[in-house]
């Protein structure tokens, strides 16, 4: 309990305030690609459908990509050890992953992104924990 209420010196911090430290963006690798994430619309829903169509023809990108293309265990264990990196055919909350599309530049990614198009069925969200435990 010493360290409460002093200030703590931080590793990074000399770096980050004379402009040298680098970040994730400041990395350029031959060949490299940008990915961008297509997120849940809506709380919770089925997912029916994802038209891919325009968007994998889109010049530059390398593929759109669901859960159902990832082999092994679809997890992130971050968090939980069964919290998903891409949703399945159920989505929980707003801004859940849903597909990634890979692509020469981040523009190109993104403008991928904006062509998927999600039919689903909304669904009742989980508002408490006896909705979560049913």
């Amino acid at each position: 309990m010493d360290q409460v209420g002093k200030s703590i010196p931080r590793t990074d911090g000399f770096s980050k305030v004379t402009g040298s430290a680098r970040f994730i963006d400041d990395y350029h690798f031959d060949g490299m690609l940008y990915a961008s994430v297509f997120r849940a619309p809506c709380p919770r829903g089925r997912i029916i459908n994802l038209d891919k169509s325009l968007a994998s023809a889109l010049a530059g990108v390398h593929g759109i990509f669901t859960a159902k293309d990832i082999p092994g265990k679809n997890i992130v264990p971050v968090v939980d050890i069964d919290q998903p990196l891409l949703a399945d055919e159920i989505f929980n909350f707003t801004g859940e992953a849903i597909a990634i599309a890979v692509a020469d530049d981040p523009d190109t990614a993104e403008e991928a992104v904006s062509l998927l198009k999600l039919e689903y069925e909304s669904l009742p969200p989980v508002l408490t924990i006896e909705d979560a435990l049913s």
